[in-house]
C-alpha cells in the first residue's frame, strides 16, 4: 500500500472543490473570531484613552500626605509615575452678579506634562515655570478680563499670567482654576500625590500595599479620605476596585457570553464542514479498511487531512481578518461614521493572533473528534455497500401542520428530511440561529434608532441649569429668582442668535392632594414604595417626593396641545390663572396617571410641604406625558409627582411658596440656535454667557449625535458579525444538504427507473428545502418575538425602550433563509440531473 502522504495528496487533488468549500468555512469562522476579539481589544483601548482624556492619566490620588511619604511613594519599585500637587490659594470672586471660586493649584512637572497632559491643553502662551507664574483656565480670560502678561492678585500673592488652558466643559463652571509651578514645599505641608502603577493587573493590590506602608489601613476611615481612585480608567482596564462593581461584572459576563457564543458557532460550523466532507467519503474510507488499513491508520489519515486544511486556513483567515478589521476601523468608523477613537489607530494585537491560533486549534480538534471516531467505527462492508452508515429503522412521525399547509407531498418531504435526525436537527438549529440573531439584532438597532430620532426631534441645542445658591444675594425668594430668570432670558434674546428659548423654575417639595386617590394601574405596573401614601380616610394622597415646575406663558402655550384635558374642554393659558395645574404621567413605558379624581369630590386642594394646614384651592386641568414637557427627560418617575403651574399660581400663593422648606430654586433653560448662521460661533457665544452667569450646560443634540455614532459603530460590528454568521451557516447548510442529497442517489435513481420525471425529482428536492425553511422560519420567528418581548419587559421597565419586530425585517430574514434553502436544493440537483439512471442506482459518480 502506498504511503499515506500520497493518499492525502491524491485526496486534495480529486476533491479540490470540496476541500475549498471546507477551507472557506474554516476561514470564515476565523474571520468571525478575529473581528470579535480584535474589535473588543480596540474598543477597550478607546475606553482607556477616553478615561485618560476625560479625567487624567493617573490611577490613584493619595491626599493629605507629607513630603517624606511622597518621596517613599516616588521611590517605590511598583510605582511607574508619580507627581505632587496641592491647593495653594482659594478665593471668592465676582463675575457680574454671580459668586464664583478661583482655585490656584501648585503642580510639579509630572502632573502638568505626564499625568494630566491630555486634560491641560494650552490655548495661549505656556505653562508656568516658577511659583510666580500662573496659567488660567481659558474662561477666566474674559470673565476676569485678563491677558498674558497681566498680574493676578490672589490674597497676598501675586502671579504673572503666562498662559491660558482649555476649559473642561463637564466641570463645575462656577469654579475657575489656575496652575502655578512649585519650587519646594514646606517640610510640614500636606500635599497630594497622583500616580500610576507598573503592573496593571495588580493595581488594587499594589495600591493597598503602598498605602499600608504609610501606616494607613483599608478598613480605617482615614483610608477612605486619603484614597481617590480614577474609577473610569481602572474599570476600563477590566479591574474591579472594591470587588462589588456591577459594571465590571456585567462587562465580564457580556464578554464571556460573546466568547462562548463565537466558540460554539465556530465549533458548530467547523464540525459541519468536516462532517459533511467525511460523510461523502465513507465509501473511500471503507475501501481502505477492506484492503488492510486499521482504524488508527484511517484516523491518522483523516487527522492529517484536517490539520493540512487548518494549516492552510489559519494564515489566510488571520490576514483576511485583519484586512476586514482595518476597513472597519479606518474607513467605516473614522471616515463614514465619524466615531471619535480618541487617537487610537489600527494596529496588530499579537495576543489576539496567539489566541486565534489556540482558539482555532482547539475548535478544530473538538470539531474533528466525533466525525473521525465515527468514521473509524464504520463497518467496511456496509460502508462499501451503501456509501453511508448502516440503515436503521426510524420512526417517522406524522405532522398534521405540514400536511395541512403543503399536502401529502409536503408530509413525505418532511419525513425524508427528518429521517436523518442529526442532519435535520443540525440544519434546523443553524437556520433558526441565523433568523433569531438577525431579527433580534435588527429589532434592537431599529428600536434604538427610532428612539434616537424621537429624542433628536424633541431635543434642544443646549440645556442649562442655574442654581440659586450661586447668586450673589443668595436669596431664596421666588421674586428674586423670577427677576433673575427674566434678566437671563433678555440677555440671550439680545444676542439675536436664538430660534427658541424657554426658561422655567424647578422647586422640589412634598405635595398632598385632597380629592383624589392613587391610580391602581400604577401599583400594577410599578413597585410603589413609601414615597406615595394613599390616605383613603382623609380622601388624600401624599407624595413625599414631588416637583413644582413654574412655567411662563410661552412655555405653557408650548405644551398645551399635548395636555390630556381633565376638564373636557380646550385649554388655554388663562385656565392656569385660577390655581390651575397639570400633572405629569408616571412611568416611561405605558405611562399612567399618578392619581384619579374621586367622583364624589367637587374640589381639589393642594397642600405643600409637611405642613398642609393651609390648603390651596386648585383646579386640576389634566395630565401630560413626560416626553411632551420642555426637556422632560428628568421627570415622570413613578415614585415622584411632578406638577406644572403658571407664574400666577406663585403670585396667588406667594407667602406659602416662599416658606417652603426646600431651599433649592433652580432655573432650567433650553435654547435652539437659529438656522443660516455660524452655529459653532453661536454655540460658543451661548456657552460663554451661561458660564458667565454661573450656569452649567449640556449640549443635548451633540450628545445624541455621539450616541448615534456609537450606535452606528455597534451596528457595523453587529452586522459584520451577522454577515459572517450567515455566510458560515449558509456554507454549512449547503454543504450538509448537498451531501445528504448526493448520498440518496440510489433512491432518486429508483424513482427515475419507475417512471418519475427529472422535473418531478427537482420538485421533490425543492419541496424538501421549502419544508425545512418553513419549520426553521416558524421556530426562529417565534423565538425572536419572545426574546424581543422579554427585552422590552425588562429594559423598558427601567428605560422606556420598547423593542419591536418590524414586519419588513421579518420578511427579509425569512427570505434570506429561503434563498439558503433553495441554493442547498438546486446545487445537488444540478449534479444529479446530469447523471445516468444506472449510475444513480449503482451509487457511483
Amino acid at each position: 500500500m502506498k504511503k499515506y502522504s500520497y493518499l492525502v495528496n491524491k485526496q486534495f487533488k480529486v476533491n479540490r472543490k470540496k476541500n475549498i468549500l471546507t477551507i472557506t468555512g474554516i476561514i470564515t469562522s476565523i474571520l468571525l473570531f478575529v473581528c470579535v476579539k480584535y474589535l473588543t481589544n480596540f474598543m477597550q483601548e478607546i475606553n482607556i484613552e477616553n478615561a485618560k482624556q476625560s479625567v487624567g492619566n493617573y490611577e490613584v490620588i493619595l491626599k493629605d500626605i507629607t513630603i517624606d511619604e511622597a518621596e517613599k511613594i516616588q521611590n517605590n519599585v511598583k510605582v511607574d509615575k508619580s507627581g505632587v500637587y496641592k491647593l495653594e490659594n482659594s478665593i471668592d470672586i465676582y463675575v457680574g452678579d454671580t459668586n464664583k471660586k478661583l482655585n490656584i493649584y501648585s503642580c510639579d512637572y509630572t502632573i502638568i506634562n505626564e499625568l494630566f497632559d491630555k486634560n491641560l491643553k494650552i490655548e495661549e502662551g505656556n505653562f508656568p515655570k516658577s511659583n510666580k507664574e500662573v496659567a488660567l483656565t481659558f474662561s477666566a480670560k474674559s470673565e476676569l478680563n485678563k491677558k498674558i502678561g497681566d498680574i493676578l492678585k490672589v490674597d497676598e500673592s501675586e502671579y504673572k499670567i503666562v498662559g491660558f488652558y482649555k476649559d473642561k466643559e463637564d466641570t463645575i463652571s462656577n469654579t475657575l482654576t489656575g496652575i502655578i509651578y512649585f519650587d519646594n514645599y514646606k517640610i510640614n505641608e500636606e500635599i497630594n500625590v497622583a500616580m500610576t502603577l507598573k503592573d496593571k493587573k495588580r493595581i488594587i493590590e499594589d495600591i493597598k500595599e503602598i498605602i499600608e506602608s504609610l501606616s494607613t489601613y483599608e478598613d480605617s476611615k482615614e483610608y477612605l479620605k486619603k484614597v481617590n481612585y480614577n474609577a473610569g480608567l481602572i474599570y476600563s482596564y477590566g479591574i474591579d476596585i472594591h470587588g462589588e462593581s456591577s459594571i465590571v461584572k456585567q462587562e465580564k459576563i457580556v464578554g464571556l457570553f460573546i466568547d462562548l457564543t463565537v466558540f460554539i458557532l465556530t465549533l458548530l460550523f467547523i464540525y459541519g464542514a468536516v462532517r459533511a466532507s467525511l460523510q461523502e467519503r465513507i465509501q473511500e474510507i471503507s475501501v481502505l479498511r477492506c484492503i488492510g488499513a486499521t482504524k488508527n491508520k484511517i484516523r491518522y489519515l483523516l487527522i492529517k487531512e484536517c490539520m493540512i486544511l487548518s494549516a492552510i486556513s489559519l494564515p489566510i483567515g488571520i490576514v483576511l481578518g485583519h484586512i476586514l478589521v482595518w476597513l472597519i476601523v479606518n474607513v467605516i468608523f473614522q471616515k463614514v461614521i465619524g466615531i471619535n477613537t480618541y487617537g487610537v489607530h489600527f494596529k496588530i494585537y499579537y495576543d489576539v493572533i496567539f489566541n486565534i491560533i489556540i482558539f482555532t486549534s482547539l475548535n478544530i480538534t473538538l470539531a474533528i473528534i466525533m466525525p473521525i471516531i465515527k468514521c473509524g467505527k464504520i463497518s467496511p462492508i456496509q460502508g462499501v455497500k451503501v456509501n453511508n452508515l448502516p440503515f436503521k429503522d426510524v420512526k417517522k412521525r406524522k405532522s398534521k401542520i405540514i400536511r395541512f399547509i403543503f399536502g401529502y407531498k409536503g408530509e413525505i418531504a418532511y419525513k425524508n428530511i427528518a429521517a436523518n435526525r442529526r442532519s435535520f436537527f443540525f440544519i434546523t438549529t443553524i437556520l433558526t440561529m441565523i433568523l433569531l440573531i438577525f431579527n433580534c439584532f435588527t429589532g434592537f438597532y431599529l428600536s434604538n434608532l427610532k428612539q434616537y430620532e424621537y429624542k433628536m426631534k424633541n431635543a434642544y441645542d443646549i440645556d442649562s441649569t442655574y442654581s440659586n445658591e450661586f447668586s450673589l444675594d443668595n436669596e431664596n425668594s421666588l421674586d428674586t429668582i423670577i427677576i433673575r430668570r427674566n434678566k437671563l432670558k433678555k440677555e440671550f434674546e439680545d444676542l439675536k442668535i436664538l430660534d427658541e428659548i424657554f426658561m422655567n423654575i424647578i422647586i422640589p417639595t412634598s405635595i398632598t392632594i385632597e380629592g383624589v386617590t392613587v391610580n391602581p394601574e400604577i401599583s400594577s405596573h410599578y413597585q410603589i414604595n413609601d414615597t406615595i401614601k394613599n390616605m383613603a380616610k382623609e380622601n388624600m394622597v401624599k407624595f413625599d417626593q414631588a416637583n413644582i415646575l413654574i412655567y411662563d406663558k410661552e412655555s405653557i402655550n408650548k405644551i398645551i396641545p399635548y395636555i390630556n384635558s381633565g376638564t373636557n374642554s380646550n385649554l388655554s393659558y388663562e385656565d392656569f390663572n385660577e390655581n390651575g395645574f397639570v400633572a405629569v404621567n408616571s412611568g416611561y413605558m405605558n405611562s399612567k396617571s399618578p392619581f384619579r379624581k374621586n367622583k364624589n369630590s367637587q374640589d381639589i386642594r393642594l397642600y405643600l410641604d409637611e405642613y398642609y394646614n393651609a390648603p390651596i384651592q386648585s383646579e386640576f386641568l389634566g395630565f401630560i406625558d413626560y416626553d411632551k414637557l420642555i426637556n422632560g427627560s428628568r421627570f415622570g418617575y413613578y415614585s415622584r409627582l411632578t406638577i406644572i403651574v403658571s407664574e400666577e399660581f406663585y403670585f396667588e400663593n406667594k407667602k406659602l411658596m416662599n416658606d417652603l422648606q426646600s431651599i433649592s430654586r433652580n432655573i432650567n433653560a433650553v435654547i435652539n440656535i437659529r438656522e443660516n448662521i455660524d452655529k459653532d460661533k453661536a454655540l460658543l457665544t451661548s456657552k460663554e454667557l451661561i458660564t458667565k452667569n454661573g450656569g452649567v450646560y449640556f449640549e443635548s443634540k451633540e450628545s445624541l449625535k455621539k450616541d448615534k455614532n456609537t450606535m452606528d459603530a455597534l451596528a457595523v460590528l453587529t452586522y459584520t458579525t451577522l454577515f459572517l454568521i450567515i455566510i458560515i451557516g449558509a456554507l454549512n447548510i449547503i454543504n450538509t444538504r448537498y451531501i445528504n442529497i448526493i448520498l440518496r442517489k440510489r433512491e432518486f435513481g429508483t424513482f427515475l427507473a419507475i417512471g418519475i420525471r427529472k422535473s418531478d425529482l427537482r420538485k421533490i428536492i425543492i419541496l424538501e428545502g421549502i419544508v425545512q425553511w418553513f419549520i426553521s422560519s416558524s421556530i426562529g420567528t417565534l423565538l425572536s418575538l419572545i426574546v424581543l418581548k422579554g427585552a422590552s419587559s425588562i429594559i423598558g421597565y427601567s428605560f422606556g425602550v420598547v423593542y419591536i419586530m418590524p414586519f419588513g425585517i421579518m420578511l427579509i430574514s425569512v427570505f434570506i433563509l429561503l434563498v439558503i434553502n433553495l441554493l442547498s436544493s438546486f446545487l445537488p440537483y444540478s449534479k444529479l440531473k446530469n447523471m445516468e439512471i444506472n449510475d444513480l442506482i449503482r451509487n457511483e459518480e
